[in-house]
């Protein structure tokens, strides 16, 4: 399952439900750096209402900045942290934080000031999850079309979402829904519920199947 604590997943990109979606012969393009902001910021404000996070005034406006690099987390962190006026926290090289001791009123200031900052700065590795509408259309084609007939042809049963659902997952939360990493791919005349996925990085059966039934299109 493909999600980050640091960043939590994103933005309302719900497209409309088609029948049946042809898979491209070309992948999309990757995403501009106009189009990963847009992405990041409609993700922001989907976060900050999930959570129902009101920041103060005085910190200014909650939104995407850029990405950060695992290496220069704690340094990023700390400093967004100390500018908000929030002390107390402290930040590990293992992408954990801590905070003192206090009531419970300042402890909610402290948690407010790390989401602020998480939302701000994502790690790098988010990046990959931030897709436009293109890439989403792309994957679900391939999964729908190719992917979920090539597991059932091999013995599994696959419950596919409907393309919106998909698309609220992998726009809203930056869990792009898989065959492989679904617990409802059950292995057909068996009691067992299993993830191919896993299957394969133990099995020669299972890396056979990997290879005849690639987990990700081409270009992905």
């Amino acid at each position: 399952m493909r999600r980050f604590w640091v960043s939590a997943a994103v933005a309302a990109l719900v497209g409309s439900t088609v029948a049946c979606a042809p898979v491209m012969s070309h992948p999309p393009p990757e995403p501009t750096a106009t189009e990963i902001t847009a992405i990041m910021n409609r993700y922001v404000a989907y976060q900050r209402e999930r959570l129902g996070y009101q920041f103060p005034p005085g910190w200014g406006e909650v939104r995407f900045f850029r990405f950060v690099r695992a290496a220069d987390w704690v340094s990023v962190m700390s400093g967004c942290v100390a500018g908000l006026g929030v002390h107390g926290v402290t930040f590990y090289d293992d992408l954990t934080s801590s905070r003192d001791d206090g009531d419970d009123q300042y402890a909610a200031v402290q948690r407010r000031a790390i989401g602020a900052c998480s939302l701000r700065y994502p790690l790098e590795g988010v990046r990959a999850y931030a897709l436009t509408d293109s890439q989403l259309d792309y994957l679900y084609a391939y999964y729908r079309n190719v992917l979920a007939p090539c597991l059932r042809s091999s013995g599994y049963r696959v419950l596919l979402p409907s393309r919106q659902d998909f698309y609220s997952f992998g726009s809203r939360q930056f869990y792009v829904w898989n065959p492989y990493e679904d617990a409802s791919l059950t292995s057909i005349g068996t009691a067992d519920e299993g993830w191919p996925g896993d299957i394969a990085s133990s099995t020669s059966d299972g890396a056979l199947l990997v290879r005849k039934c690639p987990p990700k299109p081409p270009g992905m």
